[in-house]
């Protein structure tokens, strides 16, 4: 919650907020101001529907993807094997950290998603080549697993990767 006071001329206090956004497309960095309220309720109340605005996610450490991915996993050391818990940091670490990473979690939308797998299907592999479609499944997985809704609250997702070579969905 980044809620501030300031004073105007006349002596009066008055409160606005501050939002971080994902950084533009040349690596500024953005947030979203919003000032003038006569009260820190009003500016917390307002501060709620903006981020609401934004997707009301939970959001890490950071707020990145990677710092929620991070979280999740360091989360699941007790349920999964040893073996799974560092698939999990290979897939993360490998395909999703240096696409999404650095994204802001309530950022994070289907279209980035879809995005990010077109791209792994095109270039995601060793030397730029493509990703096969089995591995990018376990990158929606994950990343399903790791940033997804409770599952009470999770509806099917569409921007599930392609399926398999020939598969005509029938």
């Amino acid at each position: 919650m980044a809620v501030y006071s300031y004073r105007l001329a006349n002596g009066q206090a008055r409160w606005f907020f501050i939002i971080d956004l994902p950084p533009d497309t040349n690596g500024r960095r953005r947030q979203h101001k919003r000032q003038g309220f006569p009260n820190q309720a009003a500016a917390l109340k307002a501060e709620d529907e903006a981020r609401a605005a934004y997707g009301g996610a939970d959001l890490g450490a950071d707020g990145s993807v990677a710092a929620e991915l991070e979280s999740w996993v360091n989360e699941r050391e007790l349920d999964v094997q040893e073996t799974t818990l560092s698939n999990y940091r290979d897939v993360i670490r490998c395909y999703m950290v240096p696409h999404i990473g650095g994204r802001q979690l309530y950022a994070l939308d289907k279209r980035v998603i879809h995005d990010l797998y077109k791209k792994l299907l095109k270039s995601g592999g060793k030397n730029g080549g493509p990703l096969s479609p089995t591995t990018v499944r376990i990158v929606h997985r994950i990343l399903m697993k790791g940033v997804g809704r409770p599952r009470s609250q999770r509806r099917r997702c569409t921007a599930a990767p392609a399926g398999r070579a020939g598969d005509d969905g029938a």
